[in-house]
């Protein structure tokens, strides 16, 4: 949900009566949260090597490609941080967190669970692409501002 508010500020503010940042942080401590619980269940059931990305085999990186995604999420998460320190190298990092959704979906679709629910599949997969439509519409839209600025 975070991802998908940020090319809509101006309707996020509205929707909401609220910042868009207030918004925007909300869906992301939740999201944050719930990424996290995943793993962690899953040590607990396990040991922590849940936390650690695997490197055997292209097939088990992309099957465990949530480990990765875990530090990954991580790093842009602790670059919303530096915003105010460092404006101008923070959304590269932050950016990383659409890097993360692609190792988390393909995670998902090749051994999670609930994507045997037909479903459930379909609906996380458009929001994926939903995400990824978003991100380029946001650097499209500020293109073509910089462009126009700059004619």
């Amino acid at each position: 949900m975070a991802t998908l508010t940020t090319p809509f500020l101006k309707g996020v503010t509205q929707a909401f009566g609220k910042p868009f940042l207030k918004v925007h942080h909300s869906f992301a401590i939740l999201g944050v949260i719930f990424i996290t619980l995943h793993p962690l269940f899953n040590a607990i059931e396990r040991n922590l090597s849940v936390f650690v990305p695997r490197f055997d085999s292209w097939d088990l990186f992309w099957r465990l490609a949530g480990r990765p995604a875990f530090v990954l999420i991580y790093i842009a998460v602790f670059a919303a941080f530096l915003r105010a320190k460092t404006l101008k190298y923070w959304q590269a990092f932050h950016a990383l967190m659409y890097a993360a959704l692609l190792f988390e979906i393909l995670h998902a679709n090749l051994i999670g669970h609930d994507f045997e629910n037909l479903a459930i599949m379909i609906i996380l997969n458009v929001l994926f692409v939903v995400s990824l439509a978003g991100f380029a519409f946001k650097r499209y839209r500020s293109y073509q501002l910089k462009k126009k600025i700059h004619s």
